[in-house]
């Protein structure tokens, strides 16, 4: 089983994800998506080459969708055994919220 890292850019898209669903929705909804979608990030520890190669970005990028809303964007070390969660891209969201 691979370990998992958050980037400290993705640690701030998932602040800024939380933020933009508690403002068009609620607070608990913005919790129970974020749980969803840390138990899917979770996945990747056991099965980590899913998703669309990137390499045309860095090589060894690798991004899988969420839901439709979301591409996790991450890479894969083999040497390390690690996932690393560098990006998420949420569809919904266009801007600051604040």
């Amino acid at each position: 089983m691979y370990g998992l890292v958050y980037s400290a850019a993705s640690q701030r898209d998932i602040e800024k994800i939380r933020r933009y669903i508690t403002m068009k929705s609620s607070a608990r909804v913005a919790a129970n998506y974020l749980d969803a979608l840390a138990e899917f990030c979770g996945t990747l520890r056991v099965s980590p080459h899913r998703g669309q190669e990137r390499a045309h970005l860095r090589k060894g990028l690798r991004s899988v969708g969420f839901r439709r809303r979301v591409s996790v964007v991450f890479s894969v070390s083999e040497k390390k055994q690690i996932v690393r969660i560098a990006r998420f891209r949420y569809a919904g969201y266009q801007g600051e919220t604040e």
